[in-house]
């Protein structure tokens, strides 16, 4: 298994398997939409009340396709530090250093973050495979597995 927030090419027997927020799939690929992600505010739970410090993602974040969800970012929002992964982005949250927006998927569940405000428009997720061949039964199971694993997550699908 391998994981990263880079758009890597499907290939099979290399990387079988892709989970990918956006629009509907086209070309090479496959799959099946999982649900549209919940998205929020998060900011530390021992965080300052009045703090009004943002997390930013770096501008190669901001103009992804997949990530519209920036857009909730005041503009003039006074950062104290810029990320270049969603990770990255969390771990400062819960460092206390600003509050950002963030998928449920990386923050719903973590008693070291707190929710301030839901927002709606979550984008949908796609559990994507290679057009180009029939997948064997043993990739069809873990793409079963994974589909339903993720479909059970508490908190992070829109309802």
């Amino acid at each position: 298994m391998r994981i990263s927030e880079s758009e890597l090419a499907l290939e099979p027997g290399v990387t079988d398997l892709a989970l990918r927020p956006g629009h509907t799939p086209g070309g090479a690929l496959r799959g099946q939409q999982l649900g549209k992600l919940r998205l929020g505010v998060f900011r530390a739970r021992a965080a300052k009340l009045d703090s009004a410090a943002w997390v930013l993602p770096s501008g190669s974040l901001r103009t992804r396709s997949s990530m519209r969800w920036w857009k909730a970012v005041p503009e003039d929002a006074e950062a104290l530090v810029e990320c270049d992964t969603l990770l990255g982005i969390r771990d400062a949250c819960v460092a206390g250093l600003g509050r950002s927006v963030l998928p449920a998927l990386l923050a719903e569940g973590d008693p070291r973050l707190l929710l301030e405000e839901e927002l709606p428009g979550g984008p949908p997720v796609w559990l994507l495979s290679a057009a180009t061949r029939r997948a064997d039964a043993a990739l069809r199971r873990a793409r079963e597995s994974l589909s339903e694993a993720l479909r059970r997550a508490p908190g992070v699908w829109e309802a």
